[in-house]
């Protein structure tokens, strides 16, 4: 039996146990981790589409339109010179961020990708920039906007004509009245049609051709005085004209006088093109075996459509005092003749931008003389 003090110790020990209060320590919930703060957003650089002719028009037609023929005009581009196509780019300049810049610099550089060569515009041709002497704030939550204009070589649109072989010197049956007149009708049809105005849409309206290509480089000083530069390119591609062929198909003597004879010349006209185009101020001189024939002009020639060959009958007089024996003996006997014809034709698209451009051509081959 245990002494009577080691209980009591016993007793007081475990009392003691039992009342110290057990304490737990709650950890408190970690705290999530700080997100981290977005860098400042820089201004961005964009274009708008490009547009052709966005100066105030005035549609002038190309000569006295004919009975169903379409009205070809040109639109007044009023900032470019003569012989020109103006091309407008809106250029965006957005800083959606609480900086604000002051612009430095924006220097706009076009190339112009021909089929040979690759020419770069010079900047007498780029309108619409900010001079060097000018500092534009771009303010934050801000777009700053300029139209830049640039003058475009006609010579940029218009190409040589497609294979000449495709159009040959056989005769070919002219188009009934009904066909006529269902041409004319498309060709009012196309006319009355909203001018094609954005590079895109006149791209798609014809074959594909040459390019333009901006690029642009803009420096931009912040409030900490550290410069930075944005660049941006864009390409244009640009609609491509064909020029379209003459050939002479026969020569008729229609009727000999004494000094003089009435020459008919049929033509066989090809257009090589997607779209119609007008045919007019047509001057003309006619070579035969290299002697001078005659010479004349015509108003409002024809209006032909797309791929399409149409044949015109022209009538010359032709003075035989001007023309050695034997070649006189040629056209009264009814021989085949070595020609020459040289003129030039002025020539209307649908396409409002574009002016009416002359077109020199000079052909030569042999023709049957015949009544």
């Amino acid at each position: 039996m245990l002494p009577r003090r080691i209980i009591w110790l016993l007793v007081i020990v475990s009392l003691a146990f039992a009342g110290c209060a057990t304490t737990v320590n709650k950890a408190e919930p970690a705290a999530p981790p700080k997100a981290p703060v977005p860098p400042e957003p820089l201004p961005v650089l964009s274009f708008g589409a490009p547009e052709f002719g966005l100066a105030p028009s005035g549609t002038a037609n190309l000569s006295s339109a004919t009975p169903g023929s379409a009205d070809f005009g040109f639109m007044n581009l009023g900032s470019t010179e003569p012989g020109t196509v103006a091309l407008q780019i809106p250029l965006n300049l957005e800083n959606s961020g609480n900086e604000a810049y002051v612009l430095q610099t924006l220097g706009f550089e076009a190339t112009l990708h021909l089929e040979y060569e690759n020419r770069v515009l010079p900047q007498e041709k780029i309108l619409g920039l900010p001079t060097p002497e000018q500092r534009t704030s771009v303010e934050a939550h801000s777009t700053n906007t300029w139209q830049i204009t640039i003058g475009l070589p006609l010579e940029a649109f218009i190409s040589e004509t497609e294979d000449a072989s495709s159009l040959t010197t056989e005769s070919k049956n002219p188009k009934t009245a009904i066909e006529n007149q269902g041409a004319a009708e498309t060709a009012e049809e196309k006319a009355a049609e909203p001018a094609v105005s954005t590079a895109a849409e006149a791209a798609a309206e014809t074959a594909a051709g040459n390019s333009l290509e901006c690029t642009i480089s803009v420096v931009l000083r912040d409030s900490r005085g550290e410069e930075f530069t944005i660049h941006k390119t864009q390409t244009v591609k640009l609609p491509r004209i064909y020029k379209p062929q003459v050939r002479i198909i026969s020569i008729a003597v229609k009727r000999a006088e004494l000094i003089n004879t009435r020459l008919k010349v049929r033509l066989a006209i090809y257009n090589p093109n997607q779209f119609a185009v007008n045919l007019s101020r047509f001057s003309y001189e006619l070579y035969g075996n290299g002697r001078f024939w005659a010479d004349g002009s015509l108003d409002d020639l024809v209006t032909i459509q797309g791929k399409e060959i149409q044949e015109k009958d022209i009538y010359l007089v032709m003075n035989f005092i001007n023309m050695k024996r034997d070649l006189l003996d040629q056209v009264i006997a009814l021989k085949s003749v070595q020609y020459r014809f040289h003129g030039e034709l002025t020539i209307g698209t649908p396409f409002t931008y574009i002016p009416a451009f002359p077109y020199t051509f000079d052909r030569q081959g042999a023709s049957p003389v015949i009544e």
